[in-house]
């Protein structure tokens, strides 16, 4: 089970997942245990991002196989990133072919720089079709917690996204906002700690991709513990007059 959030951002992209990793009998439907996973790789000497949701297996082979493609330098500058995602998927489908391993077991987000601008592609967990987020729809949730995030992540956008795309600042404070939010409100499955990745441009102006540290994240969590003491005070309605006294009992 999983939970991956997904914002293209201003200047940049931000992918958070959670780390729950759940064991099952060999039928694939009975739960055993539960342990923790980094579900985020940092690829191509640090200029892309994948995260996966569904069979770790099939998430470890497209890690590799876009490890490879980086390394045999498959990838072509001049591609789009229309193109990027497509043929992603084309190398990906191709190799769990390869071993007769049926589609809908992976979905997963990427991101990339292309033509200079920073890019986030949802590849579908039914068929592992690629489709771009845009200005126009910049954010995405996947897994088992997404109908939670999804709640999460419409409240900000009705509240604090109206002007459009956050700044990557921001876009990492809204990941671990709705991220943390879900959590604990999943019946399950879906659990800390919660790894967060960036992809923005270096001081040299070339893509660079890691992984946020505990103390990069530090003021972010103040940031979202600030949030959600602000919305329980706009919760906490108390009335501005008394309120009228309840009404006596009818009389028999």
């Amino acid at each position: 089970m999983t939970l991956l959030v997904g914002i293209l951002a201003k200047d940049g992209v931000v992918i958070a997942a959670d780390s729950a990793l759940t064991m099952a009998q060999a039928d694939g439907k009975t739960p055993t245990i539960t342990d923790s996973h980094r579900k985020i790789h940092v690829l191509g000497e640090k200029r892309y991002i994948l995260a996966g949701t569904g069979e770790v297996g099939l998430a470890q082979r497209a890690a590799d196989r876009i490890e490879r493609a980086w390394k045999g330098k498959e990838f072509t500058t001049s591609w789009t990133h229309i193109q990027v995602g497509t043929q992603v998927a084309r190398w990906c489908l191709q190799d769990f072919q390869e071993s007769a391993a049926s589609r809908g077991g992976l979905g997963a987000l990427l991101a990339f720089y292309s033509s200079g601008e920073p890019h986030l592609v949802e590849f579908a967990v039914k068929d592992f079709q690629p489709e771009a987020k845009t200005p126009g729809c910049w954010y995405v949730s996947m897994g088992s917690g997404q109908l939670l995030a999804d709640a999460y992540l419409a409240l900000i956008r009705r509240t604090a996204w109206n002007d459009g795309q956050p700044t990557l600042e921001n876009a990492i404070l809204a990941a671990w906002w709705v991220m943390q939010n879900a959590i604990v409100a999943s019946p399950g499955f879906v659990g800390e700690p919660i790894d967060i990745a960036v992809l923005r441009k270096n001081t040299k102006g070339d893509p660079s991709a890691y992984l946020l540290t505990e103390d990069d994240l530090e003021l972010h969590k103040e940031r979202a513990s600030t949030a959600n003491s602000a919305l329980q005070g706009a919760l906490s309605l108390t009335p501005s007059v008394a309120a009228a006294p309840m009404p006596a009992p009818p009389s028999k």
